[in-house]
């Protein structure tokens, strides 16, 4: 049944159909995980473009002429500066350190900005840019917010740690006055009056009927607490609307209204994610809330009550969307450029193409001319023109760009032009590459991962091994059928897991014991202790084993055939100070015969004086030192099949500055080789393939030039030891284990035999995924990467259902692929590129192949969503289709349509209002403007 059509609806959804306003108000929103700024037209609620800054960006303010925008970077303890005329960075400023608040002074001559883990104020100088001066707020007080009177000759700053608000003379840059306010106060707000403040408490003030108060208002004068309020759940951001008569508080997952005049609440918009946080623009009002779980930016009416919000929408953002600040209202702009694809990334694939839509609009000056034009970023060729014309356009897609026609291994620019008659200019550009495509990813699953032990790879990349609480997933890529394996011990509490190379023993830590779990037969070979790492050799017979406490057993090397047991490190002595990482871990080759690990212990072969690589012989049950590494620490390690060579990556220990460096060591020489020499960039991973030929090394260098990483994300490569090749293997955008933190982590990644196929995903369940594919746009956790091969067709991808239903209802989409080659694929999917929404399953059937798309929208997911699913083979061939969910508030069919016409347009006695609003003498759509 069709939801009932009321007048008033029916009036309203033609009315927000009016045209829309001509002004250009653009907000400036900061993207704390892909360390960028997006500039995003409000009224066409678009992405203009995207502004690399800082690392974590986590704080926005404008300047009062709204020409100059200010982003506090909190990882990188810096401000940049953007000129919003060009959207460009024309200063980076060095301040304390973790800044996140920033105010710019009425007059516009000074930036405070907060230290929150240096405890001080920095102050800006807005015409030289500089640092100026640095105000102290005790060590610890966690600075978190900053607001200045009307007047600036006050600032206030939120002292999250001390509970306390500090009072700043502008004039002497001193702390005057302290006022406690109650636990964790986080945002503030001053009224145009100067009178008052308003605050949030993240931890708030305990009422006596247990209800927390944690909104409140602060009289200046007298630096008093004059009234409270109740929150729903903790507050994340705060504004006051232009007019000075309304609040709106980010609580957690929901947006709360509440009126200035009576600090009462009097309306609420649950959105079901995390709100990082709001600002209100006027003319209309709208609310803008942050989403950074969705990546998104969610548009609302700003007037809500407690009825269900009817409108709203939500835009696409760049990763971790937080922070935001609008441009103050101004003369309308007179040019609008935008281009509005790539949506996904910044690679187009040779054997894709790419439709580019763009929006050239004129403001109140009428348009002259635009432009559309593909551009080489070497100049190695001229530019070549795809669109143009003199007629304004908006969202239209004016050109295709095919991949097959430009060079592979080149960096692009899309360059959009767009003039006035009177001489305005402005433009806008998107830069992709096209790459010389090696490998591709594919993923385990339907969704992202879900936080367990690792995907586990067998020495030939054709069989993965997922283990949960209740047993074991085994899934053959060849064939693409996966199998639930129930071990007769109950996995509970599973910590850790290792595949044998021949991919029929599990090695689990779990419940705990340790032992080896045979796939084939189900048998369980316990070991008699719980080590806290262990490896097993090719035939999953021999375990070698590390543990943490007591060091006469830190070594144990198990045969899971007979039982025997040597304790490797009963015989030691003293013990040096050796701070590695999991190099100290014991690594076993593929037939058991050979040990190799980082450890300070002496093992009867005299005092260390630091850390030091030990290869253990089994056979002869001897000890061998192979280098002193002294204090440095060492990760991410790997023993070839043979037991010949060991890789492993160097750095300083402890928190010492220094390079990570990926190296070599061969065993039997103790020669050692450096594998990335000429590379000033971090090295992350040094895993070695079972053939000894090959090394996986990772790096947020640009070290493979015809795929191309001028985005500087952590990447995966393939170094061939006999040729010194590299070549990217992973293809990402963001994500965690990425180094806009300051550097990357381990992507632990399991190489075959020849190290051309790898399986990466989160480490032991950690966070270090998932990662999102610049080549098609999804959000990836568990992957294995394969090389790409020629004449591969990929596979073919059916997507069936109903694309729009009323809330409450289910989309249930059916998807289904084939593949020419015979090869079974992999099916995928996302709801506009930011994974699952809340509520939505995507079941995977690898036996067949299918899966199915269920989702019950609610009515705050009215609106249109993206559904993409991708089919993936297992030789690097793809299909991606798009269908596009309606959300549909109100269903309107030819007879709605008829009655909506009757009831608008009729000719009602004039007892029924001032319908003919343009007094033309006939009621039409012109009316309702």
């Amino acid at each position: 049944m069709r939801p009932h059509l009321t007048m008033a609806a029916l009036m309203a959804a033609l009315l927000l159909s009016a045209a829309p306003a001509a002004a250009l108000r653009r907000v400036y929103v900061a993207n704390l995980r892909a360390d960028s700024v997006a500039v995003v037209d409000a009224d066409r609620r678009t992405v203009l473009g995207e502004i690399a800054v800082g690392d974590e960006p986590d704080g926005v303010a404008v300047s009062p002429d709204g020409a100059v925008v200010y982003v506090a970077n909190f990882a990188d303890d810096s401000v940049s500066v953007i000129d919003t005329a060009s959207d460009t960075v024309v200063a980076t400023i060095a301040v304390g350190d973790g800044p996140v608040g920033l105010a710019v002074s009425p007059d516009g001559g000074e930036v405070y900005v907060t230290h929150k883990l240096g405890g001080s104020v920095g102050v800006l100088d807005t015409g030289t840019r500089t640092l100026v001066a640095s105000i102290g707020l005790d060590a610890g007080s966690g600075p978190d917010a900053v607001a200045f009177t009307p007047d600036g000759r006050t600032a206030l700053v939120t002292r999250s740690f001390r509970d306390s608000v500090a009072v700043i003379d502008t004039r002497t840059r001193r702390v005057v006055s302290s006022v406690v306010v109650g636990d964790r106060p986080n945002r503030v707000v001053v009224d145009a009056g100067g009178g008052y403040a308003y605050l949030t408490l993240f931890g708030g003030v305990q009422n006596d009927d247990g209800s927390v108060y944690r909104l409140i208002e602060l009289e200046l004068s007298s630096l008093t607490v004059t009234r409270r309020a109740i929150t729903d759940r903790e507050p994340m951001g705060l504004a006051l609307s232009p007019d000075g008569r309304t609040l709106f508080v980010a609580e957690q997952d929901s947006v709360g209204r509440f009126a200035v005049a009576s600090l009462s609440r009097v309306g609420t918009v649950p959105l079901s994610t995390l709100v990082g946080a709001v600002a209100v623009l006027d003319a209309p009002d709208v609310l803008l809330a942050t989403l950074p779980w969705r990546d998104g930016l969610r548009f609302l009416p700003a007037g809500f009550g407690f009825d269900p919000v009817q409108g709203g929408t939500t835009l696409a953002m760049p990763f971790g969307a937080y922070a935001l600040a609008a441009l103050p209202a101004r003369d309308p702009e007179p040019l609008v450029a935008a281009i509005h694809e790539p949506a996904f990334g910044v690679k187009l694939d040779p054997s894709a193409q790419l439709a580019v839509r763009v929006t050239a609009a004129a403001g109140s000056a009428p348009l002259g001319a635009w432009s559309l034009v593909l551009r080489r970023r070497d100049g190695r060729e001229p530019d070549r023109p795809l669109a143009g014309g003199d007629t304004p356009v908006r969202e239209a897609v004016v050109a295709t760009v095919a991949g097959a026609d430009l060079a592979a291994g080149a960096a692009w620019t899309l360059l959009l032009t767009v003039t006035s008659p009177d001489g305005p200019v402005t433009t806008r550009e998107r830069q992709f590459f096209v790459p010389d495509r090696r490998y591709a990813a594919v993923p385990f699953s339907g969704s992202r991962i879900e936080y367990e032990a690792r995907v586990e790879m067998s020495a030939d990349g054709q069989r993965f091994v997922r283990p949960n609480s209740g047993g074991v997933r085994v899934t053959d890529a060849v064939t693409g059928v996966s199998e639930y394996v129930m071990s007769r011990l109950t996995l509970t509490d599973l910590d850790r897991a290792r595949l044998s190379r021949n991919g029929r023993r599990l090695g689990v830590l779990a419940g705990g014991v340790a032992g080896s779990f045979d796939l084939e037969t189900g048998f369980f070979a316990l070991a008699p202790y719980r080590p806290y790492f262990m490896d097993l050799d090719a035939e999953g017979r021999w375990l070698a084993g590390y543990r943490t406490n007591d060091r006469d057993e830190r070594y144990q090397l198990f045969d899971l055939a007979t039982g025997e047991r040597r304790m490797l490190s009963a015989q030691d002595g003293d013990e040096a100070s050796c701070a590695n990482e999991e190099a100290q871990f014991a690594r076993i080759n593929a037939d058991g015969t050979r040990l190799a690990f980082v450890t300070g212990l002496e093992l009867g072969l005299g005092p260390a004086t630091g850390c030091r690589l030990i290869a253990y012989d089994r056979l002869a049950d001897t000890f061998a030192v192979v280098a002193e590494l002294g204090d440095r620490a060492s990760d991410a390690p790997s023993l070839d099949d043979a037991g010949a060579q060991f890789a492993a990556v160097l750095g300083p220990s402890g928190s010492a500055a220094g390079p990570r460096r990926a190296t070599l060591f061969y065993l039997d020489s103790g020669a050692t080789r450096e594998l990335l020499p000429d590379v000033a960039a971090d090295a992350y991973d040094a895993v070695l393939s079972g053939d000894g030929t090959a090394v996986l090394v990772s790096s947020c260098a640009d070290l493979d030039p015809t795929v191309g990483n001028a985005d500087g994300n952590h990447e995966l490569f393939r170094l061939d030891l006999t040729s010194g090749a590299l070549n990217q293997v992973t293809d990402t955008r963001g994500g965690a284990a990425d180094c806009t933190s300051g550097g990357g982590e381990p992507y632990a990644p399991l190489p075959s035999t020849d190290g051309h196929i790898a399986s990466i995903g989160g480490r032991d369940g950690s966070q270090y995924g998932p990662q999102r594919s610049e080549r098609n746009g999804f959000a990836f956790g568990a992957v294995r990467t394969v090389p790409v091969v020629a004449g591969n067709t990929p596979p073919k991808l059916e997507v069936e259902g109903a694309t729009a239903i009323a809330p409450g209802e289910y989309f249930s989409l059916l998807a289904r692929a084939g593949d020419r080659d015979g090869e079974i694929p992999v099916l995928f999917a996302q709801v506009g590129g930011l994974g699952l929404r809340e509520g939505a399953s995507f079941t995977l059937d690898r036996n067949d192949p299918q899966a199915r798309f269920v989702w019950r929208p609610t009515v705050d997911d009215a609106g249109e969503h993206l559904l993409r699913v991708g089919a993936f083979d297992a030789r690097g061939g793809e299909t991606v289709r798009e269908v596009m969910l309606a959300v549909c508030r109100f269903r309107v069919d030819a007879a709605d349509r008829r009655t909506i016409a009757e009831a608008l347009f009729a000719q009602l006695p004039a007892g029924c209002g001032d319908a003919d609003r343009n007094a033309d003498g006939v009621l039409s759509a012109a009316d309702l403007l």
